[in-house]
Parts: structure tokens; sequence; C-alpha cells
């Protein structure tokens, strides 16, 4: 009679010993899962985590961020079709609400498009 192992962990941490004698973990995902949640590991790789995929539980590939190019951003500044910011954003930009509109957005089209009529 054999034994066999109990599922496994879709993901799992590997310690990768460094050179300067800490350790460093990496989450590795097989492939059959990294399929049905890459949504998940998306948001993982976003926030600066690397994930190395398994295929029959060896390494394949590493999902790593990509890290914004600083030349493109440059040559937005020079064409003047962007500009440093003034300043940070408030803590409550992405969560206050919007003000609510004076005018009716049907009138303001309408009223638009009175001159092309």
């Amino acid at each position: 009679m054999t034994h066999t192992p109990g599922p496994r962990p879709s993901v799992q941490m590997l310690d990768r010993g460094g050179a300067s004698g800490h350790s460093s973990q990496m989450k590795t995902a097989a492939v059959t899962d990294l399929e049905n949640r890459l949504s998940h590991y998306l948001r993982l790789v976003a926030r600066g985590e690397s994930v190395t995929i398994l295929d029959r539980g060896r390494p394949v590939a590493q999902l790593t961020r990509v890290e914004a190019d600083a030349s493109e951003l440059a040559s937005l500044l020079a064409s003047g079709l962007a500009r440093p910011p003034s300043g940070p954003l408030p803590k409550d930009f992405l969560t206050r609400k919007l003000p609510r509109p004076t005018v009716s957005v049907q009138r303001a089209l309408l009223e638009d498009r009175e001159d092309r009529l």
C-alpha cells in the first residue's frame, strides 16, 4: 500500500538563501492554478511580488512587475502632453464623493447640439 500525499497548496513559498546570508521567499504557482486565478496573481505582481510558474512541479517561467520606462514619461513631458505633479494627491482622492452636477447633463448635451441642427 503506497502513501499518497494530501493536496498541495497551489501557492508555495520557496526559501532562496541569498549571498548576504539572509533569505527571501518567492511565491510559486502551478500552471493550472495560474490559469484559474490569473487576476489574483496579477495583483500580487502589481504589489511587487514575483511568482514562479511551475509545470508539473518544475519552474518554467517567472512573473515580475514591469517597471515604468522613465524615457517615455520624459518624452511626454518634453512634448507638453503631460506635466509633472504639482504635489501629492489627497489621501481621500480615490474614495471621496464627486460633486453633484448643477445642470442636467441631458440639457447641456442638447444645448451643445443646438448649433449643429
